[in-house]
C-alpha cells in the first residue's frame, strides 16, 4: 500500500514539474473584435484550403464566395483561447445587398502570411538564394555585372555592364514571395450561391459581440464595401467562345444569328435578337453515378448549371463520332436524344430552346438497372413550320442538310427535364474550379 502510495505521489510530482516546464507563458485576451486594422482574407486555393490576404477596400465576390475577416485579441500577442472565442457570434449590418448575404459565423482557418522574403531555388550570376524584401533583392540585381561581348576590339576591351532592364525583370521573376501558414480565428462572411445575371453592391458593417450582449453599438467594426457578381461577355459580331470565367453573357449587340462554342465540343446556334441576358455557365465534369454503372463505356459530359432558356429555338451540335450514343441527363436519369448526324459538321445535331445537361458515349448506356428511355418518338410542334415564335416574332432555322425534320427533340421536353447534376450554384462553382 504504501509502495503504490509513493508511487502515485512520485507520479503526480512529475505531472506538475512537467506542466511548469512546458507551460505556455502566452497571455490569455480577455475579449476579442475586429476593426480597421483586421486583415481580409479569401480562399485562393479551395483544395488546399489555405487564406491568403487580399485588398479588403473594394472585394470583388462571385455568388457562393466567402471572405474571411481576422478576429484580434484584446492586446496584440495576446492568445485567443477556444473557450473565449465560443462566446462571441458575429452580427452584420447591411445598408445594402443584405438579399446576397447567406451567413457569418466564428471559425479557425490556415491563414498564408507573407514573411517578406524573396527566395528561389535556381539563383543566377551570383545572387543569393533568399532576400529579406522585394528591395534587397531589386538592389542585388541592380548591383550584377556581366561581360560585354557586344565590342570587337579584342580580350583587353571587354568591360563589364549591368543587366539591361529586360534581364532584370526575369531574374526578379525567378523569386516567389514566401510565406508561413498558422492557424487564425477569423469571422466568416457566406454569401448566397446563385446563378444570378446581376451586380449587387454589398456594404455594410461586420462586428464580433459576445452571444450575451443585447447592444453591439459600441463594439469595434470592419467596414465592408463589395461587389457581388459573376465576370461578364458580351457578344460582339456572331459568335462568342464561352468561357467559365465569363459565364454571364449579353447579347446587346446581336440583331440575328449567333454562334455560341462551349469548349471543343459543343455549339448552339440561335437567333438572338432581343435576347436578354443569360447565365451560361457550364461544366464538363464527368457524372460519377452515370460512370460507375457504366464502367465499360467512355462518356463525355456537358452540364448547364441553370437550365438557360433562350426566347427562340436554336441548334445545338455535339462534335463526335458518328457511331456515338447522345443522351440527355434528367432527374429521372438517361434520355437518348432523338439527334440527327451531320455529315458536313461531323456533329450530331437537335433542336432545343433550354440548355440542360448531356452525356455522349461510345456504347449504349444502361442507369439505375434499367434501359434508356428513348426519345425518337418527340417531335418538335413550335418548329413544325420551319420557324419559332415568340411574341409575335418568327424566327427561321439554320439550315442543315441533315437536321430540318419533324422528329427532333421537343423542345418542351428539353425545357421541362430537370438536370442530374444541377443541384445548386454551389456545386457549378466547385465543379469548374475542380476542371481548372
Amino acid at each position: 500500500m504504501r509502495k503504490t502510495l509513493a508511487l502515485a505521489i512520485a507520479c503526480a510530482m512529475l505531472a506538475s514539474m512537467s506542466s511548469v516546464a512546458f507551460a505556455d507563458t502566452t497571455t490569455d485576451t480577455k475579449t476579442i473584435k475586429v476593426d480597421e486594422t483586421s486583415a481580409i482574407y479569401m480562399l485562393e486555393d479551395e483544395d488546399s484550403n489555405v487564406l491568403n490576404k487580399v485588398d479588403g477596400s473594394n472585394l470583388s465576390l462571385e455568388p457562393g464566395d466567402s471572405f474571411f475577416i481576422e478576429i484580434l485579441p484584446e492586446n496584440a500577442g495576446e492568445n485567443i483561447p477556444t473557450k473565449l472565442a465560443g462566446q462571441y457570434k458575429v452580427v452584420t449590418d447591411w445598408q445594402t445587398g443584405k438579399s446576397s448575404f447567406e451567413s457569418a459565423s466564428i471559425t479557425t482557418k490556415k491563414v498564408a502570411e507573407a514573411t517578406g522574403k524573396y527566395i528561389t531555388k535556381n539563383p543566377q550570376y551570383g545572387l543569393a538564394a533568399s532576400y529579406d524584401s522585394l528591395d534587397a533583392l531589386k538592389a542585388a540585381v541592380d548591383a550584377v555585372k556581366v561581360e560585354d561581348n557586344s565590342s570587337s576590339s579584342g580580350a583587353a576591351a571587354i568591360a563589364e555592364v549591368p543587366l539591361t532592364e529586360e534581364q532584370k525583370a526575369a531574374v526578379i521573376k525567378t523569386y516567389t514571395q514566401e510565406f508561413k501558414t498558422d492557424y487564425k480565428y477569423v469571422a466568416q462572411i457566406n454569401t448566397k450561391a446563385s446563378y444570378s445575371t446581376k451586380e449587387v453592391d454589398l456594404n455594410g458593417t461586420v462586428k464580433v459581440v459576445k452571444k450575451t450582449s443585447s447592444n453591439s453599438s459600441s463594439a469595434s467594426s470592419v467596414e465592408v464595401n463589395a461587389v457581388v457578381a459573376y465576370e461578364r461577355a458580351n457578344v460582339d459580331g456572331d459568335s462568342l467562345e464561352v468561357s467559365k470565367d465569363a459565364p454571364v453573357v449579353t447579347f446587346d449587340d446581336v440583331d440575328g444569328e449567333v454562334e455560341l462554342t462551349f469548349g471543343n465540343n459543343f455549339t448552339f446556334i440561335v437567333n438572338a435578337k432581343n435576347q436578354d441576358e443569360l447565365f451560361l455557365g457550364y461544366t464538363e465534369k464527368p457524372v460519377s453515378s452515370i460512370i460507375d454503372q457504366n464502367e465499360d463505356a467512355s462518356i463525355d459530359f456537358i452540364t448547364f448549371s441553370s437550365k438557360p432558356s433562350f426566347n427562340r429555338i436554336g441548334e445545338f451540335y455535339i462534335y463526335a463520332d458518328e457511331d456515338s450514343y447522345i443522351y440527355e441527363v434528367t432527374e429521372n436519369g438517361l434520355k437518348k436524344l432523338n439527334a440527327k448526324y451531320d455529315e458536313d459538321s461531323s456533329a450530331y445535331v437537335f433542336e432545343t430552346r433550354t440548355l440542360t445537361s448531356y452525356a455522349i458515349s461510345d456504347v449504349e448506356l444502361s442507369y439505375n438497372g434499367s434501359a434508356v428511355e428513348d426519345d425518337s418518338s418527340s417531335s418538335s410542334s413550335s418548329s413544325s413550320n420551319g420557324g419559332s415564335s415568340n411574341g409575335g416574332s418568327t424566327t427561321t432555322k439554320p439550315s442543315n442538310p441533315n437536321t430540318g425534320s419533324a422528329d427532333m427533340v421537343s423542345a418542351a421536353v428539353a425545357a421541362a427535364a430537370v438536370s442530374l447534376v444541377a443541384a445548386g450554384a454551389a456545386a457549378y462553382k466547385k465543379a469548374s474550379k475542380d476542371e481548372e
